[in-house]
This record gives structure tokens, C-alpha cells and sequence, in this order.
């Protein structure tokens, strides 16, 4: 079973619950902060992860040569996304 109290689909009454206790509220508070940072350093990582693919593929396209335009139908389509 799963009670979430952190994040988008956490349930305001068990937090609440919760927080009428002093001592528990406090650790719900820090709880809720290291979740914060955990979310937060995901999302950093990633970012990164992204950025160094996209990194990584552009080092492929610029090594491959140019391609001419040979007049069939594909190179026309090509073209047309360009724009």
C-alpha cells in the first residue's frame, strides 16, 4: 500500500493528519524537502543526459559528408521540411 503525501498526487488529508502532531510534522516538513532535492537533481541529470546525447549526435551529423539533392521525390520531401 502506498500513502503518497509528496509530489502532484499527494493526499492533503493524510498530511494533514500528519501535521497535527508536532514532532511528525517536522519530519514530514524535512521529508518533503529532500524530496524537493531528489526531484530537482533528476531533473538535472536528465537535462544533461539529454544535452549530451543531442551533443553526441551532432558530432555524427557534422562527420558525415553533404548530401546532394538527386532530384527524386525523398530529397523533395526533405526539402520541405527545411523551411
Amino acid at each position: 500500500m502506498e500513502i503518497s503525501i509528496f509530489g502532484r498526487n499527494r493526499n492533503m488529508t493524510i498530511a494533514a493528519k500528519l501535521a497535527k502532531d508536532p514532532s511528525i510534522a517536522g519530519l514530514v516538513q524535512l521529508a518533503g524537502r529532500i524530496y524537493e532535492q531528489w526531484q530537482a537533481a533528476d531533473k538535472a541529470t536528465a537535462l544533461e543526459q539529454r544535452r549530451t546525447a543531442a551533443e553526441a549526435a551532432l558530432k555524427r551529423l557534422e562527420g558525415q559528408p553533404a548530401r546532394e539533392f538527386s532530384g527524386d521525390s525523398s530529397s523533395l520531401k526533405l526539402l520541405g521540411t527545411m523551411r
